[in-house]
């Protein structure tokens, strides 16, 4: 899977916890300057804590943390479903990917697929974040 693009936009953080084993996965800002991994992107516009990139490298807690905003990169996609090729992407549980609802803040869009396997990884091209609503009728 080749992820390799000319226009990336990565920001370093502080790790609040050991990311070691996070590689490739989904953060949110916790505190200014601060990421940790993110626990779900569902429910309104309130939600505090909203998925804000894909960790780049594996930072243990207290050390800077790589995530990248915009561009293309691998994640790692949630092994309770599957992720189709051009589907909007938002935070599962436990920093992994799923395929967006209504009401989800997607990261941006899957750019190979996924069939529901533990730690799988896709290439995913970062656009968001942005809330998901479905189109209303006039």
């Amino acid at each position: 899977m080749a992820t390799e693009h000319m226009f990336v936009f990565d920001r370093s953080f502080i790790a609040a916890t050991d990311l070691s084993a996070a590689q490739f996965m989904v953060v949110s800002s916790s505190a200014a300057g601060v990421v940790d991994l993110c626990v779900a992107s569902s429910g309104t516009i309130a939600v505090v804590r909203r998925a804000y990139g894909v960790l780049q490298n594996n930072p243990t807690s207290g050390h800077a943390a790589s995530v990248r905003r915009l561009g293309m990169t691998k994640a790692v996609a949630s092994s309770s479903g599957t992720i189709g090729v051009g589907a909007f992407v938002a935070c599962s549980t436990a920093g992994t990917l799923m395929t967006a609802t209504s009401g989800m803040y997607v990261l941006g869009t899957a750019m190979s697929a996924s069939t529901g396997g533990a730690g799988q990884l896709i290439e995913l091209e970062l656009v968001g974040p942005f809330i998901y609503a479905t189109a209303t009728t006039t």
